[in-house]
């Protein structure tokens, strides 16, 4: 019986768990990827610092920059678009960013377009190629203002799902919560009424004395059975309010 009391508290915690940690896993996803605009302008900024610069220091600092921000970029770039698995980061969770940037055929093209511009200062940063100052600020322009807007829009509805199935799974539980209470309350009723029985059969047990004895052991043996079916009933209410007060 002990086994069954604790199987609810169990089964809800590892629901609850499973839940959690993909949502962390989705939220993971979203910190990679959201700030690859701010990033790239960054990277362009910073690159033509390192073009201008008017002496070694000035060099040095924009060299710096650039270090800073090439890893996010390379990282962001390959999350939205590489089809395959990414160290450190949840498999799932990856489908799911790919599948909803895939639905929304303007914004996969903006993000295609985006990492192929950055990509291409990446590249000449590797290679350690400059690149024009008309090029670098028209980069700066065009991530900037032609796609962090749309890219900003693209991060605000992976927030809004992640806040959705959070909402649903909550409603969810609930709406469960209220059928099991039900339940807990019929057992209850349950409880009561076999209680009753028991204790009116000790009451005719007794009348008959002797002749009652073993009426009177059935009797307890009725009342341990309420007890039991009692305890059932609380052990699956403190589980159930533990979901909810941590949901």
């Amino acid at each position: 019986m002990n086994a069954l009391n604790n199987m609810p508290r169990t089964k809800s915690k590892a629901v609850r768990d499973n839940a959690v940690m993909v949502e962390l896993a989705r939220y993971e996803i979203v910190q990679t990827i959201r700030l690859l605009p701010d990033n790239g302008a960054h990277l362009t900024a910073y690159m033509l610092v390192a073009h201008a610069a008017r002496n070694d220091g000035e060099r040095a600092i924009g060299l710096a920059g650039l270090d800073r921000c090439v890893k996010p970029v390379r990282l962001a770039i390959q999350t939205l678009l590489n089809p395959g698995p990414i160290d450190g980061l949840d498999n799932d969770a990856l489908d799911w960013m790919r599948n909803e940037l895939h639905a929304d055929a303007e914004c996969l093209s903006c993000v295609r377009a985006l990492c192929k511009y950055l990509s291409q200062f990446l590249d000449n940063i590797e290679a350690n190629q400059t690149c024009e100052l008309d090029q670098i600020f028209a980069s700066l322009d065009i991530v900037k203002t032609s796609f962090k807007k749309q890219f900003d829009a693209f991060v605000e509805r992976l927030h809004d799902t992640i806040k959705q199935d959070r909402k649903d799974r909550v409603d969810s539980i609930q709406e469960s919560a209220v059928r099991s209470r039900r339940g807990i309350e019929k057992i209850g009723e349950i409880a009561r009424t076999v209680r009753m029985v028991s204790i009116n059969a000790q009451i005719e047990a007794a009348r008959a004395g002797d002749r009652g004895r073993a009426f009177s052991i059935i009797a307890q043996e009725i009342n341990s059975l309420s007890d039991e079916i009692s305890n059932v009933g609380r052990s699956v209410h403190d589980g159930l309010s533990d979901t909810l007060r941590l949901t």
